[in-house]
């Protein structure tokens, strides 16, 4: 899964960032064991300069065990009790896609 938004807009870059990574993902994490890998993406930061008011504020990706695995964790207690409400405290908007992923791998051999 896909997911992408942005963050509430009284709230600073740098503590959006804090709180998503000190305390969003872990709290995830916890409470979604079926996800086996969890990326959190954030626009560089220059200095001096604010990230593009355009587009969004963080892209992530999850990788479920499968499409059931993440079904059965959007109607369990722990994402509409817990995951779901900190989620709505912490980003102001928030879409999500599903895509079959296809890994590839470098040939080195190719030259």
């Amino acid at each position: 899964m896909i997911y992408t938004g942005t963050k509430q807009p009284e709230q600073s870059v740098e503590d959006f960032r804090t709180c998503s990574l000190d305390r969003h993902a872990p709290l995830f994490m916890k409470h979604a064991p079926q996800g086996r890998k969890y990326t959190i993406n954030f626009p560089p930061l220059r200095s001096g300069k604010e990230p593009p008011a355009l587009g969004p504020d963080f892209i992530t990706g999850i990788w479920w065990e499968d499409i059931e695995a993440l079904l059965a964790f959007y109607r369990s207690d722990d994402y509409l009790n817990i995951i779901k409400p900190d989620g709505q405290k912490l980003f102001a908007t928030g879409s999500a896609i599903h895509f079959d992923a296809f890994v590839q791998k470098a040939d080195r051999a190719l030259g």
